[in-house]
């Protein structure tokens, strides 16, 4: 999954798996997005950008709960905290 990531159509370096599986999910942070990526290499994009979630730059799943970190990379305002639930 990591080789499908890296050379794929996602460039992502930050992904978590989400307890159900081979399913991940992944950070862009130049996208500004998270995709779900699923063991067959198909993906949807789950979140995308707003106006406090700018550049996801690390990702962490604990039980349905996923943490997305925002490093605000480009905007250089307000870094912050995302919290979603996974289902």
């Amino acid at each position: 999954m990591q080789a499908l990531v890296k050379n794929g159509p996602l460039s992502s370096t930050h992904f978590a798996f989400t307890g159900d599986g081979d399913t991940v999910i992944a950070a862009l942070d130049y996208a500004t997005e998270v995709a779900l990526i699923q063991p067959d290499g198909t993906y949807q994009i789950v979140l995308t950008a707003g106006r406090r979630d700018r550049n996801p730059t690390s990702i962490a799943v604990r039980g349905s709960t996923v943490y997305v970190a925002s490093g605000a990379y480009f905007t250089h305002t307000d870094p912050n905290l995302l919290l979603a639930k996974l289902g």
